[in-house]
């Protein structure tokens, strides 16, 4: 009786811990932006503890609101804001371009609102498609003069504080 009682015992931790590793399984992301800061708490208001790069892998604990709590191949752990992470690694969001996206220079970026990349510049193919459409030499020229535009990351910092934008934004 003693037996079947410490078997049952055990296969009921057993039961817990796997059920316990499921709930709590890691989940691995993609960095979408250069400079992603990693918080010591879920806000912005905190100390930044670490800055990432873009298609670094992390690992996704937890969540709180608008922020997931990650740890880095390196062990480095605090809060990122969501929007900067993807479940695509940059080998599939490759193989998964539209022919849009395959016009375009860096449209994964320039969906993620990012401005040191080129925001969909003109590649030499939308360039010949401009030129058989009757697309004007000015137009294609201010095509090329906005894609070469750039903001640097401490403008564009302040702008997206002070309009209290992406993570900054207000609950």
């Amino acid at each position: 009786m003693i037996i079947k009682r410490k078997k049952l015992k055990l296969i009921f931790f057993a039961l817990f811990i796997f059920a316990t590793a499921i709930v709590y399984a890691e989940e691995v992301f993609f960095i979408k932006n250069p400079g992603v800061k990693i918080y010591s708490a879920p806000s912005v208001k905190m100390k930044t503890v670490a800055t990432l790069s873009k298609n670094q892998k992390v690992l996704k604990i937890t969540e709180s609101s608008k922020f997931y709590y990650i740890k880095t191949d390196n062990n480095i752990t605090g809060w990122v804001y969501s929007f900067y992470l993807t479940k695509s690694s940059p080998a599939q969001a490759d193989k998964s371009k539209s022919v849009i996206d395959a016009l375009t220079t860096d449209n994964y970026a320039s969906r993620t609102g990012s401005t040191t990349v080129n925001a969909r510049g003109l590649t030499e193919m939308s360039q010949t498609y401009a030129k058989t459409r009757s697309i004007s030499n000015i137009t294609i020229q201010e095509a090329k003069d906005l894609e070469n535009y750039k903001i640097a990351d401490e403008e564009l910092e302040t702008f997206i504080m002070s309009g209290k934008l992406g993570e900054y934004s207000e609950e």
